[in-house]
Parts: C-alpha cells; sequence; structure tokens
C-alpha cells in the first residue's frame, strides 16, 4: 500500500495539513490501476476454488489410472501363468495319451522315467516324446503291455482245461457226460 502513502505525502504541505480534495482525487484516478473491485476478487476466489476442485480431481483420476495400470499388470501376469499352465496341462495330458497308446502298464511309474522338461507341446504336434517312449520302451519292457503279456504266457503255469467243465452247450462237456447222460434223452 505504498502507493496510497506516496498521494497522502505529496498532497501534505510543510505545516503538515492534507489537501484532502486533491488527495481524494489522485487516490480514485489511480486506484483502478492498484486495486481490484470487491466482486472480481471474489471471482476470481471462486475461480482458484474450482482449478483446485479440479486439480484434486486429476490427482484422483491419475490414482485410478495407477490403480488400473496395476490391474492391467496383474492381469497380464495372471494370463501369462494361465498360458504356462495350460501348456503344462497340455504337455501332461499329451504324455499320458502317449503312454496309453505305448501300452504302458503304469503310467505314472513309466512317466517318472521321462524328461519332461525334453518334451514340448505345439500346434503342430509333440517333440521330444516318442525318442523317449521308444528309449524307455526298450530298456525297460516290463513296463509295457506287450512285454508283460509275453512273460504271462511263458511264466503263468496252467493246470487242466479252461473254463468250468459242464456249463453251456454239449460240446463244452466232456465226453464221459455225455455218455452218462445219453439214457435220459428219450427219442420218440
Amino acid at each position: 500500500m505504498k502507493w496510497i502513502k506516496d498521494i497522502l505525502a505529496k498532497h501534505t504541505n510543510d505545516a503538515g495539513v492534507l489537501d484532502l480534495e486533491a488527495a481524494e482525487s489522485e487516490l480514485n484516478t489511480e486506484a483502478p490501476k492498484n486495486v481490484i473491485p470487491k466482486e472480481v476478487y471474489n471471482s476470481k476466489v471462486d475461480d482458484l476454488k474450482k482449478a483446485n476442485e479440479l486439480v484434486d480431481d486429476l490427482k484422483k483420476s491419475n490414482n485410478s489410472n495407477e490403480d488400473l495400470k496395476k490391474q492391467i499388470d496383474d492381469y497380464k501376469t495372471k494370463l501369462a501363468d494361465s498360458e504356462v499352465q495350460r501348456t503344462n496341462d497340455r504337455k501332461h495330458a499329451a504324455v499320458e495319451l502317449a503312454l496309453t497308446k505305448y501300452g504302458a502298464l503304469n503310467n505314472k511309474a513309466t512317466k517318472a522315467l521321462i524328461d519332461l522338461e525334453k518334451v514340448e507341446v505345439s500346434d503342430d504336434g509333440i517333440k521330444g516324446l516318442d525318442d523317449q517312449l521308444t528309449s524307455v520302451k526298450e530298456e525297460n519292457p516290463y513296463l509295457f503291455k506287450e512285454a508283460a503279456a509275453s512273460e504271462e504266457k511263458t511264466t503263468k503255469p496252467r493246470f487242466g482245461q479252461t473254463g468250468n467243465p459242464g456249463v453251456g452247450t454239449n460240446e463244452s462237456k466232456p465226453a464221459a457226460n455225455k455218455d452218462l447222460n445219453a439214457h435220459r434223452i428219450i427219442k420218440k
């Protein structure tokens, strides 16, 4: 408010008397240059409040954007994990199917002999599994049906005939029973 002091000093004489009319006239001329009207001041204060609220909203929105970015990153991580799990599931299912096709008697035991890291499953098929299964089958033939069936035929003793005698048609009965029952048949 130095400008007011300067005007008052300018219109005060050496005796210390103020020329009020001249000071008031100059104050009215200089006031619009140095003072803001109350309505303009209040309007600027309201504009400033609105601007501050907008800045706060934008900050909150930016935080929301950060939250959204974090959620997107989390979903990308979950998607990548799901892809890895899906690939592993496809690999294990392909190995199980191949073990069944190869005639494995115990898939779990046979699967333990396969290096799953060397098996690759893609849309084109399975790579690295046939070679391993062939090798496992050669080294451990007892784990597969063909070898087990041939062992069963050679090592399992059999006594008598197979099946129950006397059950089914007359051809399955021994010849002695046919002769014994011949007198019971009445011929017309």
